[in-house]
């Protein structure tokens, strides 16, 4: 790079003057840009990483998926469990009618072929003398409304819920 050179009693200049339209010429970075794409020896690391990475992450994705659908369940259980348990303690009602309630929930979950199960204490609602307590408790297998059928994402056998109140008075 020239510099310009002020010479004392001349108005010559050598070499470029700053107003030239190549004065930042030299202000480029001297190193080249990289080129982003790999090299061939690197595909091979990158097929390996993505081999160990991908089934991890697909793991993971489905175990996402099976717990929500887990919780879902669980909180459809609750419900149907809560709602019989409701109409167990008013003051005239029959284990029918708390049996009813109880499927009409599972229904409107879309569990009625689930193969779930009521427990009723004590199982004959209507003779249970008010301020005693009657749990209702709705036990479902999760092997029959599992989503994914992961086996490597642990998941309970069942999914059950249990609520007790106290027999309302006549």
């Amino acid at each position: 790079m020239k510099l310009t050179q002020n010479i004392p009693g001349s108005t010559a200049k050598v070499g470029r003057t700053p107003a030239s339209p190549d004065r930042f010429h030299d202000c480029q970075p001297k190193t080249a840009v990289r080129n982003q794409t790999p090299k061939p020896k690197d595909a091979g690391v990158v097929t390996v990483e993505a081999a160990l990475v991908v089934p991890i992450l697909l793991l993971l994705t489905f175990g996402l998926i099976e717990y929500g659908w887990l919780f879902l369940k669980a909180q459809d259980v609750s419900n149907a469990a809560r709602r019989g348990a409701r109409v167990a303690v008013r003051a005239d009602v029959t284990a029918g009618e708390v049996v009813s309630a109880i499927q009409d929930m599972m229904l409107s979950a879309e569990l009625d072929g689930s193969g779930y199960q009521v427990n009723i204490t004590p199982a004959n609602v209507s003779t249970v003398p008010p301020g005693d307590i009657i749990t209702v408790e709705v036990v479902l297998p999760y092997s029959n409304i599992s989503l994914t059928g992961t086996p490597l994402v642990p998941v309970p056998a069942n999914v059950q819920a249990s609520v007790s109140m106290a027999k309302e008075g006549p």
